[in-house]
């Protein structure tokens, strides 16, 4: 049997209807068995981080790391993620302990966890029952975990704390550090290796410095609503060029065919011919990708993971809101600019799938003026309006 991709696991909505139907009753189930407990007052050894989100909210989850490091700079965190933003973990530092699962492996994802004999748990799961039920299996001594209003979860964890959608999603994680230390504050950081790409040629990149990144494709149920049109992208990497930058597209691989294929149909063959529009999809790993980004001129991506990359290496970025909000999950970091789609129907995912049945694309509605401005006012002032 095929492998699963990554993507695949995360799309996949026979595992998210089995979440549902089955996650919900055993969740219950094996609450109703188990006392919650006070927090203890000893200072913990041990604590586990559940990461079974998406690679933007690994990333983004980074908060909790910093606040968890600080206050108890003595204990030992280990994260426990799935294969879906396995690659995210190199970016989290080496100071924590980490492991990697197909959230199909239950079994191996349990007989981890209680090996680990955790103090404290917490899970940064913040919708899918699947988190709340390795924290209840998981023989931590206490445990910590979202209550996502109507999914059914809270009452699995010893501290329940609220997920709340009127704030970004750094706040909501750094919600479950304060439980342990009300005071706590702390940024979302990341672990960018110093070594260079070992897959890439950096002789046909002379000047990092002048390299504008660009990155079409989403992931996930609602990706095709989170895109913007492909005529925008090529007028936009035109832009770039007649403003003196090159220009790199960003992708996983699957998105390779894509980009490779929009290349092809939509660039002039001479950009590609000398390398000044090029793809780096699925050519990359997270932290190779995150070496280049931190040296680049500015970004402009798509809500989806590798905005977060973008935005967390402090690399000017914008980035582009339809169906998402920007107050929920906008790029975080020292230059960024979230841009959202004007109308009334954008702006509306929380969790991810609160999809609208008539829901239609409304990125297209973002002009690539725009855009422009909004790097202009990064600091690219090569560009012209």
């Amino acid at each position: 049997m095929r492998k699963k991709s990554r993507r695949e696991e995360r799309a996949n909505l026979s595992l998210r209807r089995l979440d549902k139907m089955a996650g919900i009753p055993l969740v219950l189930a094996l609450s109703l068995l188990r006392r919650r407990r006070p927090l203890a007052l000893a200072r913990p050894k041990s604590i586990v981080v559940l990461c079974f989100g998406a690679i933007g909210d690994t990333l983004l989850a980074t908060v909790l790391l910093n606040a968890l490091s600080l206050h108890y700079p003595e204990a030992r965190i280990h994260i426990c993620a799935s294969a879906a933003n396995a690659g995210a973990l190199p970016l989290l530092g080496p100071r924590h302990a980490s492991a990697a699962f197909p959230i199909g492996n239950v079994a191996a994802i349990i007989r981890h966890l209680r090996n680990l004999k955790a103090d404290i748990l917490i899970d940064t799961t913040q919708w899918a029952r699947v988190g709340a039920l390795f924290s209840l299996l998981s023989g931590a001594k206490r445990t910590i975990g979202f209550d996502t209003p109507g999914q059914y979860r809270g009452f699995a964890y010893d501290h329940p704390v609220p997920h709340r959608n009127d704030r970004h999603e750094t706040e909501n994680f750094l919600a479950l550090a304060r439980v342990l230390a009300p005071s706590s504050a702390a940024e979302p950081s990341l672990h960018v290796p110093d070594t260079p790409p070992r897959h890439i040629d950096l002789n046909d990149f002379p000047q990092l410095d002048k390299i504008v990144y660009l990155h079409m494709f989403a992931s996930g149920v609602s990706a095709r609503l989170k895109e913007w049109p492909e005529s925008h992208w090529r007028d936009l990497a035109l832009a770039c060029r007649e403003a003196g930058f090159a220009v790199c597209f960003t992708g996983s691989p699957q998105d390779g065919p894509r980009v490779k294929k929009f290349l092809q149909e939509q660039v002039p063959a001479e950009f590609l011919h000398n390398g000044d529009v090029r793809s780096l999809a699925g050519l990359l790993s997270l932290p190779e990708l995150a070496w280049l980004l931190r040296r680049g001129a500015g970004a402009v991506s798509v809500n989806t993971g590798i905005l977060h990359l973008m935005a967390l290496c402090g690399l000017p970025t914008v980035d582009l809101h339809g169906p998402t909000n920007p107050l929920r999950w906008g790029g975080v970091g020292p230059n960024t600019v979230s841009l959202l789609a004007p109308g009334k129907d954008t702006g509306y995912l929380n969790l991810g799938f609160e999809i609208p049945e008539d829901a239609t694309p409304s990125l297209h509605r973002l002009t690539v003026e725009d855009v422009l401005y909004a790097l202009r006012g990064l600091g690219l002032t090569a560009f012209s309006l």
